[in-house]
């Protein structure tokens, strides 16, 4: 298989992980940031939401959220396949894909013939 297909997969899964992550910490972030607010029942939150009670504001507002982590449920299957698409392609291909290779494209672009712990092969060069 072509080794730099096999690198942006493996780059892809390492991002789809990454953004996930940042998900659940801004959903965790406004789960807390909301239910901080609709204890404290302030009058502007009812104002905002154009005259609406906290009993009609509290059930909106986790139906929203409930949405928002079924979406990071979805985002967590395609970051779990990416990432047993990366290994499945490394299993064919026989080599070491990583992190460490995928930093390194990151950092010296162009240059992977020279990348200090790439194997030599038997031709000498």
């Amino acid at each position: 298989m072509n080794d730099l297909f096999e690198r942006q997969v493996w780059a892809a899964a390492v991002a789809a992980w990454w953004t996930l992550a940042v998900g659940v910490v801004f959903l965790t972030t406004v789960w807390f940031v909301f239910l901080g607010l609709m204890s404290g029942r302030p009058g502007w939150i009812e104002r905002l939401w154009g005259g609406m009670n906290r009993d009609q504001i509290f059930p909106i507002g986790v139906w929203l959220i409930g949405v928002f982590k079924l979406c990071l449920w979805l985002w967590a299957m395609i970051a779990l396949w990416l990432t047993l698409w990366a290994w499945q392609l490394q299993k064919h291909t026989g080599d070491e894909v990583g992190y460490r290779e995928t930093k390194f494209i990151i950092d010296y672009p162009g240059d992977a013939q020279n990348f200090p712990g790439k194997k030599k092969s038997a031709g000498g060069r």
